[in-house]
């Protein structure tokens, strides 16, 4: 497991991020990340590009503790304003995510 807190001020709080990610988490977060990129030119700060990406990234969140969150860990927990703090924190937790995956060891064969 992996405790960050978040940056976001509108935000503020830890989430926990399971570390190592299994392979099924694996595949959620590569499925949801080149879903995001297909709609990232709508731009990252888009509600329709957050639908796309943060899926697979909560697939990596084991709990989280953030004000201004409703209970639970689903896409509908994420408020929709103010637009730019969401937008802030969707880029910052896909980051986290993206740091536990492409750390990801590949054993020699």
């Amino acid at each position: 497991m992996k405790q960050v807190n978040c940056p976001v001020k509108e935000f503020p709080g830890v989430v926990i991020l399971h570390d190592p990610m299994t392979i099924t988490m694996a595949a959620q977060y590569e499925t949801a990340k080149s879903l995001g990129q297909r709609f990232a030119e709508m731009g990252t700060e888009s509600a329709v590009y957050a639908t796309a990406v943060v899926p697979g990234a909560l697939a990596c969140v084991e709990k989280w503790s953030l004000k201004g969150f409703s209970e639970g860990i689903t896409l509908d927990s994420i408020p929709l304003k103010p637009h730019k703090a969401r937008s802030e924190f969707v880029a910052w937790l896909v980051a986290e995510v993206e740091k536990i995956y492409a750390d990801v060891e590949v054993p020699n064969e």
